[in-house]
Parts: C-alpha cells; sequence; structure tokens
C-alpha cells in the first residue's frame, strides 16, 4: 500500500526526508529558495560629514578646527593629524575658542601642515584627549561616575546555600572554623586539608573551578581571599612628554651707526609723521626715501620742503582765527616764501627760534645734559662763532621738525584726517574684493590641476605657495593702507629688548625696494651671548637688524621657547627701558606757559621705581609681540617672493 505524503511537505520547504537503508528517517536543510530580503542602503549608514573625536557628533560647518600637527605615517614621512573638533567640545571641555583659531596666522612651524590657513594642535597629540580611546592609549582610566559591583540577591544566595559554594567576602574570616567534609558529584569525600601545590598549579585551578561552576550556574566570589593577590602587578604609569630641546639662537645682524635710542626714535617718529599726512601736506612720494636713511643728515631741500609744508598748514589755521596777531601771520607768510626758494639750515635754524614763543614750539627734552645744541639764540645771544659754526646739528634739525608737527597736529585740516575712516572702508573693501578674485583663481587652478593623470608633487606645491603669497600680498596691502594714530614699538621681550618696525609701503607691480632702516625689523638691546656679529660686550645696548624671513621666524621660535620655559624674577622697567627723560632747565625759553613742568610724583606714577610686571602680564605681553613678529614675516615673505627684499648673506 502506497503511503500519503505528507500534507505538510512541500517543494519549497527547507527540510528534506532523506531513507537510509535501515529505514530510518533523516532530515537535512537544503537552501531555500525564498528571496532574501535585503537592507535597504542607507537606512542605518552614517550621513556624510565632519564627525568630532570627542562626542561622535555631527559638527556644523565653520563650528569646527581640524589638528594641523605633522604625525609619522607608514608608507609616507608625515602627515597632518586631521582629527576634527567641534566648538562645543573645545570651550566647554579645554577652554579653547573655535573662532581664535581659525583666524590665527598661516602656520609657520615646520612641525605643521603648511598647506593649513591655521595652526592648531589637538588635545589628543598633546596628550590632554579626555575620550575613552585616548586615556586607553596613555593607560589610564575612563572618565565618569565609578559604579560598585551589585550586591548577590536572595535567590543567589539561596542557591549557593543549596549547592554547598561559599561566597567569600573580604570581611569574612573563615580561619576558625573546623574543616568540613564536602561529598563531591562522584560520592567521595574531601577532606580539609589541601595538599601543597606550585603558585601557577593552584592559579589555573582556580580560573577551571570558576568556569565550571559558572557553566552550572552555582554562584562564584569574584573576591579573592587573603593571600592570593599576584604580586609584582604594577599599575601602568605614562611617560612624561620630553620638553622641546631649546631652539639656536638668532644672529641679531649689526647695524653700524652711533644714533642712540632716543635720537633713532626720533627720526622714526618724523618719518612716521610725514608718511601718514603726506597727502594733506602736498610731500610726493619720492622726497620720503631720504627719511628712511637715520646715518644720513637731511638735505636742505628736504627740510626746505617739510617745513615749507608744515609752516603752511599753520599758517591756514591761524588765517580763520580772528585773534591772531596780524605781525604774526607776516611773518609766516615771509617765512613760507623764504623757505619756498632761498633759505639755508642757518636761516631755517633762525626763522625757527623766532616762531618758538609766537607759535609755543616745544623741543623734545634732550636726554643728555651736557649734549648741547650748537646754535643757541634764547638765553645766551647770539654766537661768536663764524657763521658756518651756526648751521645747528643733524639731531637739531629734527627735534625742530618735530616741535613744527606737534604745532600743525592742531590744526583742523589734520584733525579732519585723522578722524576720516574714508581711507581704512575702501581699503577694506579693496582687500575683500582681492581676496576673493583669488580664491576663485585658485579653486578653478585646483581643479584642473587634480584632473591631470600625474600631478608632480613639485607643481602642486609651487601652486599652493603662489596662492598663499597672494593672499599674504592682500593682508599686507590692507595694513599698509590703515595709516596708525601714532607710532610705538611692537613690544618687549624677556630680557628688555625693543622690537620696531616702520610702516610699510603698499606692495604692487610699481614699487621699489625698501631702503635704510625700513627694510627689516629693527632692534634695541644686548645681544645675546655667541650670536653677534661685532666685538661689543654683550651687555651693551646696541642696534640691531632682522632683513630676511627665515632669520625673523627663527627669532619667533626661539622667543616663544623662552616664553615658555625661562621662569624666573620677571624684568623690571629698569631693564626694559632706561630712564631717558630729563629734568627741564629752570628758565628755558622751551617751557610752555599752558602746560606745568611735571614733578617726581607725576612721573613716578608713569614709571614706578622697582615695578615688577606679573608672570601673566609678562606672558600676555609676549604673545602680543609674538603675533606682531608673524606679521613681519608675512612682509618679509612677500618682498622676497616680488624681489624687493634685501639679498641673502
Amino acid at each position: 500500500m502506497s503511503q500519503k505524503p505528507d500534507s505538510h511537505a512541500s517543494t519549497s520547504s527547507d527540510l528534506t526526508t532523506i531513507s537510509d537503508a535501515d529505514g530510518s528517517r533523516k532530515r537535512s536543510k537544503q537552501k531555500s529558495k525564498k528571496p532574501i530580503k535585503r537592507q535597504k542602503i542607507g537606512t542605518d549608514q552614517k550621513e556624510r560629514g565632519t564627525y568630532c573625536h570627542q562626542c561622535h557628533g555631527k559638527c556644523k560647518p565653520g563650528e569646527f578646527v581640524r589638528c594641523t600637527l605633522l604625525k609619522p605615517a607608514p608608507k609616507e614621512t608625515l602627515r597632518p593629524c586631521n582629527l576634527a573638533w567641534c566648538s562645543k567640545d573645545l570651550a566647554n571641555k579645554y577652554g579653547i575658542d573655535v573662532h581664535t583659531v581659525q583666524r590665527t596666522s598661516r602656520p609657520l612651524d615646520q612641525h605643521h601642515d603648511g598647506a593649513a590657513s591655521y595652526e592648531f594642535s589637538c588635545p589628543s597629540c598633546t596628550k590632554r584627549c579626555q575620550c575613552a580611546s585616548c586615556r586607553r592609549k596613555q593607560g589610564l582610566e575612563p572618565l565618569g561616575s565609578a559604579k560598585g559591583k551589585p550586591a548577590p540577591s536572595p535567590k543567589d544566595l539561596k542557591k549557593a546555600q543549596d549547592s554547598s559554594t561559599f561566597l567569600f567576602d573580604s570581611s569574612s574570616d573563615l580561619s576558625d572554623a573546623p574543616p568540613v567534609a564536602i561529598k563531591s558529584r562522584t560520592g567521595r569525600k574531601s577532606s580539609g586539608k589541601q595538599t601543597e601545590k606550585s603558585p601557577g598549579t593552584a592559579d589555573r585551578q582556580v580560573t577551571k573551578s570558576r568556569k565550571s561552576s559558572m557553566k552550572q550556574g552555582k554562584a562564584v566570589s569574584l573576591v579573592e581571599p587573603k593571600g592570593k593577590a599576584k604580586e609584582g602587578v604594577k599599575p601602568k604609569t605614562t611617560k612624561k612628554p620630553k620638553s622641546a630641546p631649546a631652539p639656536a639662537a638668532p644672529v641679531f645682524g649689526k647695524i653700524d651707526t652711533r644714533l642712540s635710542r632716543s635720537e633713532a626714535e626720533d627720526r622714526m617718529g618724523l618719518r612716521e609723521y610725514l608718511l601718514r599726512f603726506r597727502v594733506v601736506l602736498s610731500i610726493p612720494g619720492r622726497n620720503l626715501s631720504a627719511l628712511e636713511d637715520f646715518d644720513r643728515s637731511l638735505t636742505e631741500s628736504n627740510i626746505r620742503l617739510y617745513a615749507g609744508a608744515l609752516l603752511e598748514i599753520i599758517k591756514d589755521d591761524l588765517a580763520h582765527d580772528k585773534d591772531v596777531d596780524e605781525d604774526v601771520m607776516d611773518d609766516l607768510f615771509k617765512f613760507r616764501e623764504e623757505l619756498r626758494y632761498y633759505a639755508d639750515l642757518a636761516r631755517f635754524a633762525s626763522i625757527y627760534q623766532s616762531l618758538e614763543s609766537p607759535l609755543q614750539l616745544r623741543r623734545a627734552p634732550l636726554v643728555d645734559p651736557d649734549f648741547a645744541p650748537t646754535l643757541d639764540l634764547g638765553i645766551n645771544g647770539p654766537s661768536r662763532r663764524a657763521a658756518a659754526s651756526r648751521v645747528p646739528q643733524p639731531w637739531d634739525v629734527i627735534r625742530m621738525l618735530l616741535a613744527l608737527a606737534d604745532r600743525a597736529t592742531q590744526s583742523a585740516a589734520l584733525r579732519s584726517d585723522l578722524d576720516s575712516m574714508s581711507g581704512e572702508a575702501e581699503a577694506r573693501r579693496a582687500h575683500l574684493l582681492a581676496c576673493k578674485e583669488e580664491n576663485a583663481r585658485w579653486a578653478a587652478q585646483k581643479k584642473a590641476l587634480c584632473n591631470e593623470s600625474k600631478v608632480a608633487k613639485s607643481k602642486l606645491a609651487q601652486a599652493v605657495r603662489e596662492h598663499e603669497l597672494t593672499l599674504a600680498m592682500a593682508n599686507v596691502n590692507l595694513r599698509a593702507a590703515i595709516r596708525p594714530v601714532r607710532f610705538e614699538p611692537l613690544g618687549t621681550d624677556l630680557d628688555g629688548r625693543v622690537y620696531y618696525m616702520l610702516h610699510p609701503k603698499i606692495v604692487d607691480e610699481q614699487s621699489r625696494p625698501p631702503s635704510g632702516w625700513a627694510s627689516g625689523l629693527l632692534v634695541w638691546g644686548a645681544v645675546p651671548k655667541t650670536v653677534s656679529e661685532d666685538d661689543l660686550p654683550a651687555q651693551v645696548a646696541r642696534w640691531s637688524h632682522f632683513g630676511r624671513s627665515d632669520s625673523v621666524q627663527q627669532l619667533i621660535k626661539w622667543l616663544e621657547w623662552r616664553l615658555h620655559h625661562i621662569q624666573g624674577d620677571p624684568p623690571s622697567n629698569e631693564a626694559i627701558a632706561g630712564d631717558t627723560r630729563q629734568q627741564t632747565i629752570p628758565g628755558d625759553d622751551n617751557e610752555s606757559e599752558l602746560s606745568s613742568i611735571p614733578d617726581d610724583n607725576l612721573l613716578s606714577l608713569l614709571n614706578p621705581e622697582g615695578y615688577k610686571p606679573s608672570p601673566e602680564m609678562i606672558r600676555e605681553e609676549g604673545t602680543v609681540l609674538l603675533t606682531k613678529l608673524k606679521e613681519v614675516v608675512e612682509w618679509l615673505e612677500v618682498l622676497e617672493w616680488k624681489g624687493l627684499a634685501e639679498l641673502p648673506s
């Protein structure tokens, strides 16, 4: 009789009945013919974007930064870390502002990616990361709340008693308990005595017993008995990062000059003043180059041009004053004509002496009281020397021109020029347009370079460098177009050296290379040992010069290392800048009737004796100085790119 087929069997079933020789039936699996349901693409996949290394959240555009520190790679020599960090985690956990990092200049350190637009070392590279993975790499426990071990439940205690398994506790002591015979599963009785075994064998038996009891569902003690702790195991300790070695001190270039600090500062002030108001004073740009060579005296033609322009501004301003004396106006008109055509240096000094009292002109006080001017027609009467000896000294001519400039600043024409912001707005608009055009050009060039099959690294690096220098030139021209209100040094370092830089001119295709003292960075102060080019003692203050971008970069590295590693008493005001004031001589004609002579009490408030700035103030001033020096590097790189910088020695 034929057997009926199983009603549940079907061709689509995944079980097939196979009959053996003895008549027994077995079922074997076969592949199902049903179509496999595939997961839709993109349902559980991560969205494309940038994710934070700390919180693993998606970063908003513009609200994150990437690490630019170079690290060794298996195939390449160095590559940037490139970890992304969102603004929220950097601000809350590490106190770092993303926008401050993004506003920093291009990296100058060789340990950072030169193609990046800013310089940033992430907390992971500086061993300060608080995420779990980075802390495990350093041998530290992940941060978070430490939860205790859960106490055993009553059911586990009851199961443990039934299975004759003891739950050991660190607070319990069973040393006085008599040995109890425990009946094992095989029926043999085991006494409380144990044979001595090696420590390794005991550890393996304890591990096996725990595994077997866990398989059988018994409660197992996770607390080691007393005396069972492994000896010789020490917690992992992280090695302290080694401090970077001190970089080599830069070479301070020697300037062959006999000018003191006050004399050079007077020349700098006159040059910055005439460059600032050259449009209002109607001074041609070709006549300003003589102001940049401090070691040469000003020519008579330049002195007549500068003094005549200043007298013209003063005369026009007094013409609108109804209370002015007519004799003063006649003298101004006559002196202006003399300076325009035929006045020499001796006549210029005489004109100044005539106008000093009516216009209330005030010369800067002398630094050295013994260093008196040759020509003095005020209190001592006419000179007994010949006419040729009545020519004023070059430094005295500069003081006269500065006195005229101080009086001309009070005129309405110069004050309106100071208050005007139209020039700055136009400069910023031109800077924005230049950056926009350069970025558009670079985007097209970069796309064309990437489409090539094989792009040489040198060719790509050269294109990137040219793009960076074009943007740097736009930044330099913006700073050159924005005219400063007053001239001041860049800053002072820990050793009391003062850094100066004359205001740069706009760099274009028709620019001329800067000359004299305007061609680089100027430093006044003592030079470090073994880095000087002259034979003067190291403690003697002198003028030094940096005219190449690589030398200023070395100076920045050296100053930055000293700022973070040199510890000690902060420098006093005497080390930073000596007291260069001179007590005014009673009865001198330079005293103004409108202002009283400052006494010692007021001067002590300006420069108190024995004052030492705090470490925080020193660090803040050092950071400002380093930022300004990086701007100097950018300016020198643009000059070298255009072939306007000094040739390397």
